[in-house]
């Protein structure tokens, strides 16, 4: 039920906020005189009581004065305030611009500059997901019933203890981690989790190695730590652990996707990940294990996690709540080696303080009551269908240019070659397609130089099957003209 108090009092506010900056802004010159609080009260159909409290807020400041029998006029002249001349607000400068730290700079060189563009009919965006209606009213319901037992005290840094022993358990019977609660800390969302170790663990120069292709936002993020990228190939076995040097060579920090490659969908095989911790142990080094969707595997059993197979605690194994639930929850986790428990509990200290409680309580009970596997079965199998759907789609028919696709053992996205498409028309043909209604992504943004050809990288957890087969036509009709 709305507090009629305080509905009156977000009233009178907001009237008192709108004339004080049509003040500031000239819109209302100086001298002149506003409505009767009869008048404004009948304009804007509110309460004179509304009104005259706006007014009385405005009177006390000094932005308007009152005139005995007269009414109420605008301050002039207004202490300390040259009044300019009227002029609309997106006229109005928007201040110095600040100077940036190195690092402020070096992230926003980085940054796209580029137009949003017009909403799609059919998007095939990677990273998004869909919606578990029954999910969703569960979530629903434990929210209401949480939201009144909130502590009035901050909470605990590395997390709220019940959900961390659930990821804890969750970690050893799925991904074979050797997992324990205390070892577990919870982020707001797996960026941060990545954010917070880079600083720790990298300064200025230092070498780090990543796939290529790979997962931007993490070069990104290290590129403005002005961290030496060492780009590292991958193959149909993953990150080509024979390239990365040795010595005094050695990066300090490996960041690796061993489980659904990002973006090429290739798991590391058994074989590659043993020589990564053997290298790892032999250089001094550290791997950051992101495991982002291993949730929404097709076929097969799921892949027993890097960090599963670590026996001298070098792996930093990350996950995030992002894919399998939504993006909107922030909440990520990692699963740290002992020695780093304490650097990165006092990083986090200083950062936020700990993670959003509210949802760690929610998402502590949709894990201990079983919701979470049933939510994870059910968008398991609806996947599993537009993932098909997609990969049938993208078969070769009669006519059709070379299509080969790549990934379609799990995950949220496919990548589709097109070798036949120069590199130099991929931008001209994106656009063609989405004139007619179908946004698609590619693939070269990935890469450290060249793709290997022209490619697209496809998500398909929004799209319906029928959205999907209409989409992935157009797709092809348009390859064929060009």
């Amino acid at each position: 039920m709305t507090d009629p108090t305080q509905s009156a009092k977000s009233r009178y506010l907001s009237l008192y906020e709108e004339l004080k900056q049509s003040i500031l802004a000239g819109l209302l010159p100086e001298g002149e005189r506003l409505p009767s609080s009869r008048s404004m009260a009948d304009a804007r159909g509110l309460s004179r009581t509304t009104v005259t409290s706006a007014y009385d807020q405005l009177l006390s400041e000094g932005y308007i004065v009152s005139r005995r029998g007269s009414g109420c006029y605008v301050a002039s002249p207004l202490p300390g305030v040259d009044f300019p001349t009227a002029s609309p607000p997106q006229a109005q400068h928007s201040g110095p611009a600040p100077a940036l730290s190195s690092w402020g700079d070096a992230l926003m060189l980085q940054r796209p500059v580029k137009a949003i563009p017009p909403p799609a009919a059919i998007d095939f965006q990677y990273g998004n997901v869909d919606l578990d209606e029954k999910s969703q009213h569960i979530w629903t319901k434990s929210a209401r019933h949480w939201a009144y037992r909130q502590s009035r005290h901050y909470g605990d840094t590395l997390g709220l203890p019940a959900l961390r022993e659930a990821i804890s358990a969750y970690l050893q019977l799925n991904r074979a981690c050797r997992s324990h609660p205390d070892r577990v800390v919870i982020t707001s969302g797996g960026q941060q989790g990545f954010d917070l170790i880079t600083r720790l663990a990298i300064n200025p120069g230092d070498r780090v190695a990543v796939e290529n292709p790979g997962y931007p936002r993490v070069k990104q993020l290290l590129t403005a730590l002005d961290a030496k990228l060492i780009p590292v190939a991958v193959d149909e076995e993953g990150l080509r652990v024979e390239d990365l040097p040795h010595g005094v060579e050695a990066p300090k920090l490996v960041y690796v996707t061993p489980s659904h490659q990002f973006p090429s969908g290739c798991v590391m095989s058994l074989r590659r990940r043993l020589a990564l911790l053997e290298w790892a142990q032999a250089n001094d080094a550290w791997i950051i294990e992101d495991d982002y969707d291993s949730e929404f595997r097709y076929c097969g059993k799921p892949i027993e996690s890097l960090q599963g197979l670590d026996l001298h605690e070098r792996v930093i194994y990350a996950g995030t709540f992002s894919k399998v639930l939504f993006p909107a929850i922030k909440l990520g986790y990692l699963l740290l080696p002992k020695s780093w428990l304490e650097p990165f509990t006092y990083a986090k200290q200083v950062t936020d303080r700990h993670s959003p409680w509210l949802e760690q309580h929610i998402l502590a009970e949709f894990m201990q009551t079983g919701e979470f596997e049933r939510h994870l079965r059910r968008m398991r199998k609806r996947y599993a269908i537009r993932q098909q759907t997609l990969a049938t789609a993208l078969q070769r028919q009669e006519g059709d240019r070379e299509i080969l696709v790549e990934g379609d053992n799990a995950g949220l996205h496919l990548v589709c070659w097109m070798p036949s498409l120069p590199l130099s028309a991929v931008s001209a043909f994106i656009e063609q397609v989405q004139a007619q209604g179908v946004r698609v992504y590619p693939i070269h943004p990935f890469y450290h130089g060249e793709p290997p050809a022209a490619g697209l990288l496809l998500g398909f957890a929004t799209l319906t099957p029928a959205e999907i087969t209409q989409g992935v036509g157009i797709i092809k009709r348009t390859l064929r003209e060009f």
